[in-house]
């Protein structure tokens, strides 16, 4: 899951056979991102998940 518009990541992720989904990450309205999110766990049942942003998570 990324933001969109970062088009050179995941040009490189479907290059590889990676799928990714985009969602918004807006603090002020977070509701459709979580539910993503939410969805993107649900089909895929990691066992880890690993959380990165610029300050701290």
């Amino acid at each position: 899951m990324t933001r969109p518009g970062n088009m050179f990541r995941t040009a490189k992720f479907a290059a590889a056979g990676i799928g990714v989904d985009t969602a918004s990450f807006n603090p002020s309205w977070p509701f459709p991102t979580r539910k993503l999110l939410g969805e993107a766990i649900s089909s895929f049942r990691p066992d880890v998940i690993e959380h990165w942003m610029g300050r701290a998570g």
